[in-house]
């Protein structure tokens, strides 16, 4: 399927073994099939910031603690679309964390910054290797 797509909510599905905290430990024959999803959908995963986990059993000290709310895009999204951050806010009434969708309002492709240290100028093969770059 072509266009753009962002995919994301509750999968009820984990995609490393380090998923959860508490309860059982996760198996790779868990986290296969959802694995295996992902990659014929062509998607990618958004990175995320805020709660690690988005999920809890609310019981007590005793919490099982499960990341199985996602947010994915495709290529054609992400070669398209501005940047986007997913951002899992702390739990309230519910028990999942709820998730803030929002743009940065930038290009996707920012420049980063040149960084220079001092210490490079005084190898012996520095003006050579600067020519080499430059050429």
């Amino acid at each position: 399927m072509g266009g753009l797509w962002i995919v994301m909510g509750d999968f009820n599905s984990m995609l490393h073994t380090e998923d959860r905290v508490g309860g059982n430990p996760i198996t790779l024959a868990e986290i296969a099939e959802f694995h295996r999803c992902i990659e014929q959908c062509e998607l990618i995963e958004l990175p995320t910031s805020g709660s690690r986990y988005t999920w809890n059993d609310r019981h007590g000290d005793d919490r099982i603690l499960s990341k199985i709310d996602w947010v994915f895009i495709n290529t054609s999204w992400l070669n398209s679309m501005l940047v986007y951050m997913a951002h899992y806010l702390e739990e309230g009434i519910s028990d999942h964390c709820p998730l803030k969708l929002s743009s940065t309002n930038s290009p996707r492709r920012a420049k980063t910054s040149f960084k220079f240290s001092n210490v490079w100028a005084t190898h012996p093969n520095f003006l050579d290797i600067v020519k080499e770059g430059w050429g």
